[in-house]
Parts: C-alpha cells; structure tokens; sequence
C-alpha cells in the first residue's frame, strides 16, 4: 500500500516536472528541463524592434526571460515536492516491508 502511494507521488512529479511552462506566451521548458532560448529571443527581438522605433535598449518593458524564470520557479514546489515525498515514502516502504515480514 505505502508503495503504490510512493509510486503515485513519485509519477506525479515526474508529470509535474517536465510539464511544459509558459509565461506571456514564450514557452519557458520544464521545471526539470528549463529552457530560456526563446524568451531571450523574444526579449532580443523586442528590442531590436524598440530601437528601430526610436526606444533605447533601456527601456524594454517586457523582460520573457525573467518571466519564465519566475513561471519555472512557481511551478517548482509541486514537482520537487512530488518527487521528495515519493523518495522518502518509497524509502520507508522498503524499510517498513521487509521489518513486517520479520516480525510476522
């Protein structure tokens, strides 16, 4: 039983884990997989588009790779916890297991 529910928690955070992110429509990669390439190109074209309209490379006001950076990080506790809990629970199933079959 404790292992199935290791088992359950453990593919909850691998779904979790490498589960697409996206923020302001730049996709950003995985919590176990980030991927900053296409928000620094979104970033990097805006800017270029910005200067050939007369703004200064200053004055981005949108910035996709801290955005992704932050999506990432928000969606870190439900992997990293899925994960954590299943390890330990696993540990403790095969701890538990085999002190049963002792003791009975």
């Amino acid at each position: 039983m404790l292992a199935a529910l290791a088992v359950a928690f453990v593919v909850a955070g691998l779904v979790f884990g490498f589960r697409s992110v996206s923020a302001g429509g730049v996709s950003c990669g995985s919590v176990l997989s980030p991927s900053s390439a296409e928000a620094q190109r979104a970033d990097f074209g805006e800017e270029i588009g910005g200067t050939l309209s007369g703004a200064t490379p200053d004055s981005d006001t949108t910035n996709n790779q801290d955005a992704c950076d932050s999506a990432v990080g928000d969606a870190k506790p439900l992997a990293y916890g899925g994960l954590g809990i299943g390890a330990v629970a696993l540990i403790a199933a095969m701890v538990v297991s085999p002190a049963r079959r002792t003791s009975a």
